[in-house]
């Protein structure tokens, strides 16, 4: 939500400088990276006993974990 507030920022900024107005979305696009530890661990085991993954579970570590996100919005101006 932050980098589509972002994107209208400054598509506002840009309007302003060339003196037009802003319109709306004609397009948006995203695209999440996030890493999914218990899928890929799972797919490695499976590739590894030949798709009998029986008990066995990823070891889940407290701490942080960084989601990445990329928006593309594209404005109409009038």
């Amino acid at each position: 939500m932050k980098a589509i507030i972002k994107a209208k920022s400054e598509a506002e900024a840009t309007a302003k400088s060339l003196n037009v107005k802003l319109k709306k979305i004609v397009k948006y696009h995203d695209e999440e990276n996030y890493y999914q530890p218990y899928a890929m661990h799972r797919m490695s085991v499976m590739a590894d006993q030949g798709s009998s993954a029986k008990g066995s579970y990823p070891e889940i570590q407290p701490g942080e974990e960084v989601v990445r996100s990329s928006v593309v919005v594209t404005f109409e101006f009038e």
